[in-house]
């Protein structure tokens, strides 16, 4: 097990670490994860305003958001990069999720032929694909891939690739979101 410290003396915890250009994700309780990332820099908030000038992204989040981090994500898919996590205000259980799946083992790899795994994935947690295509978020071309939840509850992930990652946008949202779900896709630059 690794740990990283501050000059203070402090572990860092649930977080990213740029340490001599490689980035380390460290979980909740301070552990590293196991893997790092040599070529993808993270972004940041300022505001309600995330950017990430590496990958060309940014989004507005909703007044009221808490950006949170979760990197015992990380854990469970060690070659994930987790941008950001925030539950959408108001909701009961929406949230919006931005991350990055290393593809480079797959260096040919098409946003149809991954949307394909991530169906693949959908349909063996149980969900059913409700649409898919593509969609040009503020000039970005995305595939989208959409499942019905529950009848009130709606995912919709918009995809793609960067470098050998695949950008990944999740929204998780209720009937009731939508508006607000809507209003955060189209703030995506």
């Amino acid at each position: 097990m690794w740990y990283l410290f501050d000059e203070s003396g402090y572990i860092y915890s649930g977080c990213y670490r740029l340490v001599d250009g490689v980035l380390y994700p460290f979980l909740s309780n301070g552990m590293w994860a196991g893997t790092v990332f040599t070529d993808i820099v993270p972004g940041s908030w300022n505001g309600n305003v995330y950017t990430n000038e590496w990958s060309g992204f940014s989004i507005t989040a909703p007044d009221g958001t808490v950006q949170q981090n979760n990197l015992d994500y990380v854990m469970l898919a060690g070659n994930s990069v987790q941008e950001f996590y925030f539950m959408i205000p108001g909701s009961i259980g929406g949230y919006v999720q931005l991350y990055y799946q290393d593809v480079g083992a797959l260096p040919d790899i098409t946003d149809q032929q991954y949307l394909s795994v991530v169906a693949l994935t959908m349909a063996n947690l149980g969900l059913e694909v409700s649409d898919t295509g593509s969609v040009s978020l503020n000039g970005k071309e995305y595939t989208k891939i959409s499942s019905n939840l529950s009848g009130a509850l709606f995912m919709d992930c918009y995809f793609r690739k960067v470098g050998h990652y695949m950008e990944n946008l999740l929204l998780v949202y209720a009937v009731g979101d939508r508006e607000a779900a809507a209003q955060i896709v189209a703030s995506v630059r």
